[in-house]
């Protein structure tokens, strides 16, 4: 494919007019088909491509930076809001406690006091159980959720260092992906 080939793919008078997407496609589907005099007369005509293609992977890097950043944020509201849960539910027993106590130590104090207080005891402490129960299932799926996540940033993140500078370095010295010079 020759210059003017590679141009016309892209409907571009010149090479310093594409936009990040077109040079992104550029170094990924086109460069490779090019003959190596080409690539470099392409490069040397527009150097900026190389700086593109490193502003794309600093973009997708700060990208995937700001997804940990923000799941972690959510990961602490979550964690906050399940906090105060808690706590309102051990505060609620604590004053059922502290009042059955103060009723049983009173001995003018009724039966049916005494049986509503235990029952309200025995009702946040239910409550205590079953928001523990759900809570660790709910940890668990958290967790698992939050690593898949994160390896899948990392991952791509990592992938796409290693392609990108793949492609930068076929482009400045004339490799072909997929075949042996």
């Amino acid at each position: 494919m020759t210059e003017q080939e590679a141009l016309a793919k892209f409907g571009a008078k010149d090479w310093r007019s594409l936009n990040k997407g077109q040079i992104m496609s550029f170094l990924f589907e086109t460069a490779p088909n090019l003959s190596d005099e080409v690539r470099l007369k392409i490069l040397e005509a527009a150097p900026d491509i190389l700086n593109t293609a490193k502003e794309v992977l600093a973009e997708y890097q700060e990208t995937a930076q700001k997804a940990i950043e923000g799941n972690q944020q959510v990961v602490e509201k979550i964690l906050d809001y399940d906090h105060d849960v808690s706590g309102a539910i051990f505060i609620s027993f604590n004053k059922a406690l502290d009042t059955l106590n103060e009723l049983i130590a009173n001995p003018n104090s009724s039966f049916e006091e005494k049986k509503y207080w235990n029952d309200e005891l025995f009702k946040y402490l239910h409550e205590l159980r079953e928001h523990d129960k759900e809570n660790k299932v709910f940890m668990n799926e958290l967790d698992s959720k939050n690593k898949g996540l994160l390896q899948n940033i990392l991952k791509y993140a990592g992938i796409a260092t290693i392609v990108v500078g793949g492609v930068v370095i076929a482009a400045i010295t004339g490799s072909k992906f997929g075949t042996d010079k």
